[in-house]
């Protein structure tokens, strides 16, 4: 059995220090083609302008290796407006109701979902509508920009997936 000296503990403590810095230093997260880092969430975005509904999306975003966009805060409600609320008049969200539950809509893992902007008088609770759609920056004349609407999950739109960065070298 090898006994350690309190010298070759700290020895061996900065060697693993070093190299966990230089690790950390030398490796770059990025966000694959197409996608637009979010980097307060540590995040990739991609628009996506397929017209699908609500399980097509959730399908194609699996298949992109991630999930529906949860948005988690106004922050990123915002960030998503504002990077990509031109192109889209209305998209899916990640969450939905379970079993028509009323007004408790959870993200595709079963959590309940972090935050809402709901439009006023949103969600319905009607049974039937129980998927979430963000509106774009312009809706015909009226302004509902960001705003959270429940609705039937079988309306075709588009929608945004969101992965995990890559961690590449330097």
């Amino acid at each position: 059995m090898v006994e350690m000296t309190q010298t070759g503990a700290m020895l061996a403590l900065f060697v693993f220090t070093s190299l966990f810095v230089n690790i950390a230093l030398t490796n770059e997260i990025t966000c694959p083609d197409g996608y637009t880092p979010y980097p307060k969430g540590n995040t990739c975005m991609k628009y996506f302008k397929n017209y699908v509904g609500w399980e097509g999306a959730h399908s194609l975003c699996f298949a992109e290796k991630g999930h529906l966009l949860v948005i988690k805060d106004a922050e990123e409600n915002d960030f998503v407006l504002n990077n990509f609320g031109l192109k889209f008049p209305i998209m899916w969200l990640g969450a939905r109701k379970r079993l028509n539950t009323g007004f408790d809509f959870y993200t595709a893992d079963g959590k309940k979902m972090p935050y809402t902007n709901w439009l006023p008088g949103k969600p319905t609770g009607r049974i039937g509508y129980d998927c979430v759609m963000m509106y774009g920056k312009r809706v015909g004349e009226t302004y509902y920009g960001g705003r959270w609407i429940d609705f039937s999950c079988d309306l075709r739109a588009s929608f945004i997936c969101e992965r995990a960065p890559t961690v590449s070298g330097r």
